[in-house]
């Protein structure tokens, strides 16, 4: 039966999403094992499709195959350039900056925080 949503209550919904977004992160962290599996199945059953000679569904078999191993180097090439930037990201707040500019106003009591030039704080924190 489908429950009207109303009824829920909002710590169930959290709940349920909380448990949704580790299940999407799991699958997300296994992808290319999975589509390597049914690319590497698409594969087999085009193998076989063709030994028994039906033509027609080796041929749709190894379109597949061929579309799983084509999205399985996308995702590769996808997350080497993001682990480049998370890397680069990382590396580049990681570095002390020095700082040259001292503010005008109120220069006894704020200074600038070394990480970022927005953000003001006061001597005593």
């Amino acid at each position: 039966m489908l429950q009207d949503n109303s009824s829920m209550s909002d710590s169930t919904k959290l709940g349920a999403l909380i448990h949704l977004l580790g299940v999407v992160m799991k699958v997300g962290k296994y992808l290319p094992v999975i589509v390597v599996s049914f690319a590497g199945l698409n594969l087999v059953m085009a193998v076989n499709d063709f030994l028994v000679s039906n033509t027609g569904f080796g041929i749709l078999n190894s379109l597949f195959a061929l579309g799983g191993f084509i999205f399985l180097a996308q995702l590769h090439q996808r997350r080497k350039i993001h682990s480049y930037e998370y890397y680069y990201n990382y590396r580049k707040r990681s570095e002390k900056r020095v700082v040259t500019e001292v503010p005008k106003e109120r220069e006894n009591k704020n200074k600038l925080r070394e990480d970022s030039r927005r953000h003001w704080i006061t001597e005593g924190e």
